[in-house]
Parts: structure tokens; sequence; C-alpha cells
């Protein structure tokens, strides 16, 4: 399932999040391949044995692309991808994070963290973890038919009559009733029924 032609904030958002992920894994290599040379560089004078050459320099390497690809998220390009299917279970984990305000005193940040286990058409289940912003359990009951599109977080339930109201794919927000624009960040809001025949 792709997302339709007319989302194209979305889909630049997308592409800007692959960019951003591979931008930072180079620089990454890059920061450790100068400081390797500037290592070797301020001890010209050390036997080979003591600098970083040869095989050295290739572990080092290896290690590194190793590190950078799980911390920057790199394999996200290669294993997320768009998909459809029905909700089996649904899980929910709560999180409360304090922070003092002077000003205001104890806050207390709420974070629902929901892991759905969806079952393909291919049969295959999929596993799908996200963080709701302001709990819409009921959005994501077991039975649902959902589609999730690659690079963007929040599934959206299909052929869907606005019951439960409409979530933004890109942060989560959602809307009792369908706008163009999401008023939490700005990106235009998906028609479940404008997916119909398209899902495949």
């Amino acid at each position: 399932m792709k997302l339709p032609t007319k989302h194209r904030d979305l889909r630049r958002l997308v592409l800007r999040r692959d960019a951003i992920r591979i931008l930072a894994f180079a620089l990454w290599i890059l920061l450790w391949l100068l400081g390797a040379h500037s290592y070797n560089q301020n001890r010209q004078a050390y036997p080979p044995e003591r600098r970083i050459l040869g095989w050295r320099l290739l572990v080092l390497m290896a290690a590194v692309s190793v590190v950078g690809f799980f911390l920057f998220r790199v394999y996200k390009l290669f294993t997320e991808r768009a998909c459809i299917g029905v909700i089996e279970s649904s899980g929910l984990s709560h999180a409360y994070r304090s922070s003092a305000d002077p000003g205001r005193g104890m806050q207390y940040d709420f974070r629902l963290n929901t892991t759905l286990t969806v079952r393909l058409s291919s049969g295959k289940k999929m596993r799908l973890r996200f963080e709701q912003k302001n709990g819409f359990y009921q959005y994501y009951r077991e039975g649902t038919r959902i589609g999730r599109f690659r690079g963007l977080p929040y599934p959206v339930r299909l052929c869907d009559d606005g019951k439960e109201g409409y979530v933004c794919v890109a942060c989560g927000c959602m809307h009792p009733s369908l706008l163009s624009h999401c008023e939490a960040c700005g990106h235009t809001l998906i028609d479940p029924c404008a997916l119909q025949g398209k899902e495949e």
C-alpha cells in the first residue's frame, strides 16, 4: 500500500527522515575516519604496530559501522515496510515521567506505549510498536483491519466510518472529524475511504 499522491507532505516527511538517517550514519563513519587519521598523524614516529593501520583500521571501521547501523536505526530502511493486516492482539504499557517546574510545581508526562500483533494477508504475523500521544485504545482494538505506510509510525484503520476519530499517521494525534491538516503537526490527514481499492 502506497501513500496517495495528494499526500506529498507525508512523502517528503518519509524521504527527509530517511535522508537524515543516512547522513547521520555517513557523518558518524567520517568522524571516526578523521579521528583515526588524526591519531596516526600525531604518531608518525611510532612503529606501525602502535598506529591504526591495515587490519586494525578495518576492524575499527567495521565495529563503528555496526554500532552506527543500530545507533541511527539505519536498519529501518530495510526492515520497515508498508503492511496491511488484521489486529490479533493489542498490548498497552503505561509510563510516567515526572518533571519539576518551579512555576507550576510537579508535572507528569503520561505515555501510552502500544504493541500490535498484526496478521498479514499472507498469514504471517508482524509486530508494530509506537507511542500513543493521547490514548486512543479503541481505535486499535482486536479484529480491526489496519494499514501502515512505510516510514510513518501510526497505522490507519481501513474502511473506517470515522466513529473512533481520525489518526494522524505522522504524529499520532486523534481528531474527532476529518480535517485537511493535523492541528498538532500540520501534516495532511488520510481519509480511510480514499484507500478503498488501493489496499493491495
